[in-house]
């Protein structure tokens, strides 16, 4: 079958293969001879959606990759669309670091109209991923749909299973729930971490540097952790509510914390889809080169208020826990065992050592950090500090408990 309102001139010529995981799942770079360049996407009957691939070749945003032409297979469906050119929003993360404020939420919002577009057609994207993202010449563009679907009238549960990216997919894309507009909400509520921060919502440390107040400010991370509830009844019912709720946390910002506003800077080596050059018909516009958006220095926090309550929490228990042991070291400086065989003075001077060098000590270490370093597992040099400091008092204790026995050994 084919839907195509454009007249192509075939046969197509192959340009780059972009990606391939088998014979009939693919990405290819081509040209119609007519210096036009398309890409050629091959989908495997076990992910193929006749359906949401006609929906988008009828409909034009400029949120959305332009499908030119739709054909049936016996092995699955075989696509034909622009070639944008540009970095997807993964690359231009890794080519200059973490977006600033404005920036993110202008990319989010032209992301979140694209979306609006496609929950307008009753298609739910299901993989809005920085990587299906391009930050081409007229805004940010959503280019692959790889795993939409048309949303069902009927509910349904376990529509989908071990689909989407990692660190973005809803908790109900693993068959949870009958996926929504509201899991793409989540989406785009994790996509706008991945921006603010340069980590991937898959990373441990990511949490950490959402909930830094000098990564993220705390009015734009409140409407992110909405949008990436665990009910999708707790997430704003749209894309472009949730852009709404972004704006207005960017415009909420005092002066201060709002930085200036800035043009993005798109690398102009970076291409759609991939990482590597590819041939264009025509020059490129010019775009300016990237620039590191700085970032501001870890410190300490100013107050007990500015603390995510899981830190105050972690750091009141590994007091606790550091006081504990080292209470329970200390009875031995009133119970000395009858049967030990070195002097009751080393015994003492072993309890009380063990006790303050591995329980209270590396317990209040541990406090300091959690309590004054923003960036405690965030920025590397902090943290490898953090574990230094404690497997040397570990050290410590044993050289000390070594020595004692060793002096004890040869005075006997």
């Amino acid at each position: 079958m084919n839907t195509s309102p454009m007249s192509l001139t075939p046969p197509l010529t192959p340009l780059k293969e972009l990606t391939r995981r088998s014979e009939h799942d693919a990405t290819l770079l081509v040209s119609d001879g007519r210096d036009r360049i398309f890409v050629h996407k091959l989908i495997p009957t076990q992910i193929a959606n006749l359906e949401v691939w006609q929906a988008l070749a009828r409909t034009e945003h400029p949120g959305l990759i332009k499908v030119w032409q739709v054909s049936q297979e016996s092995w699955g469906l075989s696509v034909l669309m622009d070639y944008v050119s540009g970095p997807t929003l993964e690359q231009l993360v890794e080519a200059q670091g973490a977006l600033d404020p404005a920036q993110t939420v202008s990319l989010v919002n032209q992301v979140a109209q694209g979306a609006a577009q496609l929950h307008s057609l009753g298609i739910i994207h299901r993989d809005l991923s920085p990587s299906n993202i391009i930050a081409g010449p007229a805004g940010a563009c959503i280019i692959d749909a790889g795993i939409a679907r048309l949303q069902s009238p009927t509910a349904k549960r376990h529509d989908t299973v071990l689909l989407g990216t990692q660190g973005f997919a809803a908790p109900e894309q693993y068959g949870f729930a009958e996926t929504s507009p509201r899991t793409d909400v989540y989406a785009l509520g994790k996509l706008t971490g991945y921006l603010l921060t340069g980590i991937s919502p898959a990373s441990p440390i990511y949490e950490e540097a959402l909930d830094d107040p000098a990564v993220v400010p705390a009015t734009l991370r409140r409407v992110i952790e909405r949008a990436c509830s665990l009910s999708p009844a707790d997430r704003p019912a749209t894309g472009e509510a949730f852009a709404h709720e972004l704006q207005q946390a960017l415009d909420s910002l005092s002066l201060a914390e709002k930085p200036a506003p800035s043009q993005l800077a798109i690398p102009t080596e970076s291409v759609a889809t991939t990482s590597q050059d590819v041939p264009t018909p025509q020059p490129a516009p010019t775009a300016s080169a990237p620039q590191a958006v700085p970032t501001q220095a870890a410190a300490p926090y100013s107050s007990r208020a500015d603390l995510p309550a899981w830190r105050q929490r972690l750091a009141t228990i590994a007091t606790v826990m550091g006081a504990v042991f080292c209470a329970i070291m200390a009875t031995g400086l009133f119970n000395t065992p009858a049967n030990i065989t070195i002097p009751a003075a080393v015994w003492k001077f072993q309890a009380v050592s063990i006790g303050l060098l591995i329980g209270l000590a590396p317990g209040l270490i541990t406090r300091w950090y959690l309590l004054k370093q923003r960036r405690f597992a965030t920025a590397k040099h902090p943290f490898l500090t953090w574990i230094g400091l404690l497997v040397a008092l570990f050290f410590i204790a044993v050289a000390l408990v070594g020595i004692s026995q060793a002096m004890f050994a040869t005075t006997r």
